[in-house]
């Protein structure tokens, strides 16, 4: 399933003949990636003029770049036009675990996921044109946060996989980590009528419900992102933030790239799915 996410995308280079990556802001990764190659992560805002924006809440990807450009003797431009197939097809795996190990469906259920996420509109768009590399490594990194938290509902030893890998999708794009807590936050408070109806028939603790067990890695994962960061970079740790005015730019550009006519029913229909015909489909398996 990987091969085929990433089949459909490199088939554009030699379908276009394109000699550089895709992707409008990839110079500006590789720039941030060669000074964190010759100064190291700490200096990178100390590095470059105060009028240029170096980004030092996402110190991940300049070293990702580093470290497997050094392991495997490829140059970071090289490296740039295959990241984020490789990502592509990692957000899409990642996604079918997800739901491998939520459903316990059968295989082509989780074969099916990972095709359709890897080559879906929000993953294509992270691509292109801008080709978002930290955005597209903090949602595979993310996705396997949610494996793991998924499981640690029910199983305590997933809890500290979870905060780490939290962490970690932390640590790739500041930014993004509050919005990543709102996905976990609100999941947590989807769960509380479950939560609460556990712990008062006493079938488990507090702490063990549903609920707290997501709480925890919200709570920890954060915590530990920021730690993290605030070690690397000392006082200089950024502020998430959003420019209003430039995300209602893309939103407006964006939104019909997305073919709502098309993705909403089939947004329904698995829905449908979801809440009817597997509940019954389970039914007869016991």
């Amino acid at each position: 399933m990987a091969a085929v996410v990433m089949a459909s995308y490199l088939w554009i280079y030699p379908d276009r003949d394109l000699k550089v990556p895709i992707g409008w802001d990839t110079s500006e990764y590789l720039w941030r990636t060669a000074v964190v190659q010759d100064m190291g992560v700490a200096e990178l805002d100390e590095s470059v003029p105060p009028v240029v924006q170096s980004k030092t809440g996402r110190p991940a990807l300049p070293v990702v770049l580093s470290i497997l450009s050094s392991l495997g003797g490829v140059a970071p431009l090289r490296l740039s036009a295959v990241l984020p197939v490789a990502l592509a097809a990692a957000i899409g795996l990642a996604a079918a675990a997800f739901v491998a190990s939520i459903r316990r469906g059968p295989p082509w259920e989780g074969a099916f996921v990972a095709v359709v996420v890897g080559l879906s509109p929000f993953v294509v768009r992270l691509i292109t044109p801008e080709a978002y590399l930290d955005n597209l490594l903090a949602a595979a990194v993310f996705m396997a946060a949610a494996t793991a938290t998924g499981v640690a509902v029910e199983d305590r030893a997933a809890v500290i996989p979870a905060i780490l890998l939290f962490s970690a999708a932390g640590i790739v794009h500041w930014t993004f980590l509050q919005y990543m807590a709102a996905v976990l936050f609100l999941a947590a408070g989807l769960l509380l009528p479950w939560s609460w109806a556990r712990w008062r028939s006493r079938d488990v603790g507090l702490l063990d419900t549903p609920s707290a067990r997501i709480g925890q890695v919200l709570l920890g994962g954060g915590a530990l992102a920021g730690a993290m960061i605030y070690g690397v970079i000392g006082d200089r740790l950024p502020t998430p933030r959003v420019s209003a005015p430039e995300f209602a730019k893309k939103l407006r550009r964006d939104l019909w790239k997305y073919r709502f006519w098309v993705t909403l029913p089939l947004a329904a229909l698995g829905a449908w799915a979801l809440a009817f015909v597997a509940p019954v489909l389970l039914f007869l398996a016991l």
